[in-house]
């Protein structure tokens, strides 16, 4: 069984290396995606994602990355769960921990929208 994920996007927020109280580096980006199909409008639809990066991975990619860069990242799912007190309901949400990091500099025009907005901000 395999426990990973692989996404290609654009880092749409500047982001900040800090560290914990044990002394380990974290920094956290968000990386916008591109959908491979458009939809009825003939637009293309981009998905944000929150993705922590540690140690290493995080110094390398605070040196590396900056807004607006295209990179790659594989990585693992981290599921919590929650159970609420009062109605004993479960809930789950999902961490991203990015494991790899490949930055790419060819021209993707489905990408072209997104360096756009982020030119404006």
């Amino acid at each position: 069984m395999y426990n990973y994920f692989m996404l290609i996007g654009i880092v749409t927020s500047d982001f900040d290396l800090q560290e914990t109280q044990e002394g380990k580096k974290v920094m956290t980006i968000i990386l916008s995606c591109c959908r491979e199909f458009k939809n009825q409008d003939g637009q293309y639809i981009y998905d944000k994602f929150k993705i922590t990066l540690w140690d290493f991975l995080a110094e390398t990619a605070y040196e590396t990355c900056k807004k607006g860069a295209k990179i790659g990242i594989k990585g693992r799912l981290l599921p919590r769960w929650t159970k609420d007190e009062e109605t004993g309901f479960l809930s789950c949400s999902i961490d991203l921990i990015a494991d790899k990091l490949i930055d790419f500099t060819q021209e993707d025009i489905r990408l072209k929208p997104i360096l756009d907005e982020i030119k404006e901000d």
